[in-house]
C-alpha cells in the first residue's frame, strides 16, 4: 500500500535553486508529517533511528560546528557535517554494534543512549565519547555489559575511520553522563552513572583524561537504590575554598568541577519508590588533593551537599540544568520542569543558601528536557524547553484543577517552548512556541552559522516513545505515519524578525487527481497570520501586500529526463549529475550499491513475478542483483542506508517545479516485543522504508513521497481499529 500525506501531495510552491532526487533506502529516513515552522526557517535532516541525545562541536577542523547523534535501540550513530553555512546535507554514520559484521541482526543491538563531543587526550582535536547499553534478549543467561567508547579526533579522516577505545561497563543500564575538565589538566574527563542489572545498586563512575581507560584515571562509587536513585548527573563548580593542590595548586580556589545529581525517594525492586518527594540534590566536591570525590554514603565525608528543591508536589522532575549566571564560575541556577504542573521551577544562589520555589510558566505541557542559555545573546539567560507531549487540565466540580493524558494529546503535533529573562528587569517573559514535530526529545543551543553575537541555532532531536494505557494496551509512536522518520530539526532564530506564518483562503477544493487545492472563480476570504518569528520583543506594524495572479497556459520545459537506458537530456541542466551516498560506510565515497539494472531476460522468458524481475527495460536500482545473473536473488542486505542524488538542477525563473518518474518501492518491517512478568507486547518496530526528497538552500531535505513497510498496518490501525 502507497501513502503520500497531504504535506507530500503539494508538489513544489516555488521555484527552487536545485532539486536532488533522493532515493533512500533501509533506516526510518523520511518524516511522513512535517508541520511548517514559525521560526525564521527550520530545517529537516534524516538520521538512524531514534535519536536519544546529541551533541555539537567541531568534528573536521573547518572551524564549523558538527552535530553527533546516538540511535536507541539502533546498530548505528550518526554524524552531520556543518557545510559552513549551517547546512548538514553531508553525513555519516558510524556503525557501533559489537558484531563485527554489518549484517548484525537484532541481537547484536547496540542501543546508544549518549554522547558527547571533547577533546579528551588534550590534542587540540575533538572527541567523541558515547555509550551503550547492549540489549539482553530472553532466554539468555547472563547480563550483557555496556561499552563506553572514545572515538579520537582526526581532522585528515571521515569519523568512520576514527580510532577508538572502548572501556567494558558491567553495571550496563545507563542513568546519565557528562563530560567536562573536572581537574582543569586541559583534558576532558568523563562521569557516567549506570545502575545494575538486580535494580540493587548504582554507580557513580568517574573516568579522567587523557586516557580514561587507565585504571589509575578511574573511580566507581557504588550506592544502593535504597538510597534514591540518581536520574540527571551534571558538572559545575560548588564555590568551595580548599587546602590548595589542585591544578596549578597553592592555596585557594580548587579549579574544578563537581558532581550535581538530582535524586528520587528511595527505590527497592519489590514495592518501587517509596513515598517522597523528587527534587533531592546532591552534588560531590572534587579533592584536588586526592582526585577523588567522595562516597555519599560516607557519614563523614567531607564535601557532600544535600539539599531539596521544595517541589510542592511528588511527581518527577522531567529535566533540569544548572547554569553559572554571573561568570564567577559558581553554579548559582538551577531549573527543572517542575512535574505535570505547567511551570518551571527554578532555585538562585546567594551566599550559602539557595532560594526556591520560583516559577515560570511553561503552559500545558509535559517538558522532555531543559536546557539554561543566552539564547539571544543578550547578557541574561534564557530556558528553552522541547515538549514531550501536551496534557489535558480540566476543572473538576471543587473547581479543583485536573491533569489528563488523552489519546487527543498524544496525536498532537508538539513544540519547542523558548522562555527569555525580561530585558527590562527581573523574571520572565510568556514563552515563544516552535511547532517541530511530533515528539521532540533534546534540544541544545549551539552556534552553526552567522557570528559570534547572533543568535544560537536550536538543534532537536525526536525519538519515538512508547506509552501504556490503564488496560495494559501500548501506544507506539512509530506506528503512526508521523512517527515513521527519524531526523534531526535545526531551528535557526535571528533576534528580530517577522514573518508571515500562515496564509489560508476559504472557500476551497480539493482536487484528488492533482493532490492540490484549486480556488477557482467568486469572491474568497484571504487569512494571513503575521508573527514575531524572532526573539526579541517587537512593537509597532507593517503593511501586507496581496497581490492575485492568474495564471493562464504558460510553457512547460523538460529540466532533465533519463529512461537509463543511454537515452538522457541534459539540454537545460549541462551540470546534472547522479552522486551516490553510502551513509553507513559500506562503501566507499562516492560508490553505493546503486546501479544500473540491465540485461533482463524478462523478454524471452517467465523469469518471475516479481516486478524488479520482470521488467523488461533498465532501470537504476539499489540492489545485490546485477546484470542478470540470478534472476531469483534480487534485493538488499540489512542495515543498508543509501541516496542517489540529482544534483545541481537548477530552476530559477521556474513558476513550479514537477517530477514524473516511475518509482518501485519493496519494503518489509520487523518487530521487537518486551517481555514482561505476565505478558509480552508489542515495543519497538523496524522497517524499510523508501523516498524521495528536495533539497534546497536553507530549507534542507523536504520530502515528496514516502513508503514505509509498515504503511499497510498503520493505514487498517489507524483508520480501520
Amino acid at each position: 500500500m502507497l501513502h503520500t500525506s497531504g504535506a507530500t501531495r503539494n508538489r513544489t510552491k516555488e521555484g527552487r535553486k536545485a532539486v536532488f532526487l533522493v532515493l533512500l533506502m533501509l533506516g526510518s529516513l523520511i518524516v511522513a508529517l512535517v508541520p511548517a515552522v514559525s521560526a525564521s526557517h527550520i530545517t529537516q535532516y534524516a538520521v538512524q533511528r531514534d535519536p536519544s541525545h546529541l551533541s555539537v562541536g567541531d568534528l573536521d577542523c573547518d572551524g564549523h560546528n558538527d552535530i553527533v547523534a546516538v540511535s536507541m535501540m539502533g546498530h548505528f550513530i550518526t554524524v552531520l557535517y556543518n557545510d559552513g553555512s549551517g547546512g548538514f546535507q553531508d553525513r555519516q554514520d558510524v556503525f557501533i554494534s559489537n558484531n563485527v559484521s554489518q549484517r548484525a541482526g537484532f541481537v547484536d543491538t547496540a542501543n546508544s543512549v549518549d554522547v558527547e563531543i571533547a577533546d579528551v587526550d588534550d590534542d587540540g582535536v575533538n572527541d567523541i565519547i558515547y555509550y551503550q547499553e547492549n540489549i539482553r534478549f530472553v532466554g539468555e543467561s547472563f547480563v550483557r555489559p555496556g561499552n563506553l567508547t572514545t572515538m579520537w579526533g582526526d581532522c585528515n579522516e571521515r569519523v568512520n575511520e576514527w580510532d577508538l577505545t572502548e572501556i567494558t561497563v558491567s553495571n550496563p543500564y545507563h542513568l546519565g553522563m557528562d563530560v567536562a575538565d573536572i581537574d582543569d589538566d586541559g583534558a576532558a574527563d568523563i562521569v557516567l552513572v549506570t545502575q545494575d542489572a538486580t535494580a540493587a545498586n548504582q554507580y557513580i563512575q568517574i573516568y579522567r583524561g587523557p586516557d580514561p581507560s587507565l585504571l589509575t584515571n578511574q573511580q566507581s562509587i557504588p550506592v544502593p537504590l535504597t538510597n534514591g536513585l540518581y536520574v540527571e548527573v551534571m558538572l559545575g563548580h560548588w564555590g568551595e575554598t580548599v587546602q590548595g593542590g589542585g591544578i596549578p595548586g597553592g592555596i585557594g580556589d580548587c579549579e574544578d568541577l563537581d558532581i550535581w545529581l538530582l535524586r528520587t525517594p528511595p527505590y527497592n525492586i519489590g514495592v518501587g519508590y517509596s513515598v517522597g518527594h523528587f527534587d533531592n540534590m546532591t552534588v560531590l566536591e572534587y579533592d584536588c588533593l586526592t582526585n577523588q570525590y567522595p562516597n555519599p554514603m560516607d557519614a563523614t565525608a567531607q564535601g557532600v551537599h544535600e539539599f531539596k528543591l521544595d517541589a510542592d508536589h511528588n511527581y518527577p522532575l522531567y529535566g533540569i540544568d544548572i547554569a553559572d549566571t554571573d561568570d564567577n564560575s559558581e553554579i548559582d541556577l538551577i531549573a527543572a520542569i517542575d512535574g505535570i504542573t505547567g511551570n518551571i521551577s527554578y532555585a538562585t544562589k546567594s551566599g550559602s543558601s539557595w532560594s526556591t520555589q520560583n516559577y515560570v510558566y511553561l503552559g500545558d505541557y509535559l517538558g522532555a528536557s531543559l536546557t539554561i542559555v543566552d539564547i539571544n545573546r543578550d547578557g541574561e539567560v534564557d530556558f528553552f524547553v522541547p515538549t514531550e507531549v501536551t496534557l489535558t487540565r480540566l476543572q473538576d466540580s471543587t473547581a479543583q484543577n485536573q491533569t489528563y493524558l488523552l489519546l487527543d494529546n498524544l496525536r498532537e503535533i508538539n513544540s519547542v517552548e523558548i522562555i527569555l529573562a525580561d530585558p527590562s528587569g527581573p523574571g520572565y517573559l510568556s514563552s515563544l512556541s516552535f511547532n517541530v514535530g511530533r515528539r521532540p526529545t533534546m534540544a541544545i543551543p549551539a552556534q552553526l552559522q552567522g557570528g559570534d553575537e547572533s543568535a544560537y541555532e536550536i538543534v532537536i532531536g525526536q525519538r519515538d516513545y512508547g506509552y501504556r494505557f490503564a488496560d495494559n494496551a501500548m501506544w507506539l509512536d512509530t506506528q503512526g505515519w508521523a512517527g515513521a522518520g527519524d531526523f534531526l530539526s535545526v531551528l535557526t532564530l535571528d533576534n528580530e524578525d517577522v514573518g508571515i506564518t500562515e496564509v489560508t483562503i476559504a472557500p476551497a477544493s480539493y482536487n484528488p487527481a492533482t493532490g492540490q487545492a484549486e480556488i477557482g472563480e467568486g469572491t474568497r476570504w484571504v487569512n494571513v497570520t503575521v508573527k514575531n518569528t524572532g526573539l526579541n520583543p517587537l512593537t509597532g506594524s507593517i503593511n501586507v501586500d496581496l497581490e492575485v495572479k492568474e495564471v493562464v497556459g504558460g510553457t512547460d520545459t523538460v529540466v532533465y529526463s533519463n529512461d537509463f537506458e543511454g537515452n538522457e537530456d541534459t539540454t537545460n541542466c549541462a551540470n546534472c549529475a547522479f552522486v551516490k551516498n553510502s551513509y553507513t560506510g559500506m562503501y566507499e565515497t562516492g560508490a553505493s550499491s546503486w546501479h544500473i539494472e540491465s540485461n533482463s531476460t524478462a523478454a524471452t522468458e517467465n523469469v518471475s513475478w516479481y516486478e524488479a524481475d520482470s521488467n523488461p527495460t533498465d532501470y537504476y536500482w539499489a540492489g545485490i542483483d546485477y546484470n542478470g545473473d540470478n534472476e531469483s536473488d534480487s534485493g538488499y542486505y540489512n542495515n543498508m542506508d543509501e541516496a542517489l542524488i540529482l544534483e545541481n538542477v537548477d530552476l530559477t525563473g521556474a513558476d513550479a517545479a514537477y517530477m514524473d518518474l516511475s518509482v518501485m518501492c519493496t519494503t518489509a518491517y520487523f518487530e521487537l516485543y518486551l517481555a514482561e512478568q505476565y505478558s509480552v507486547v508489542e515495543r519497538w518496530l523496524y522497517e524499510d522504508s523508501c523516498g524521495i526528497e528536495v533539497w534546497s538552500e536553507g530549507n534542507g531535505w523536504e520530502s515528496v513521497f514516502f513508503n514505509g513497510g509498515w504503511d499497510n498496518e498503520r493505514f487498517f490501525r489507524i483508520y480501520w481499529q
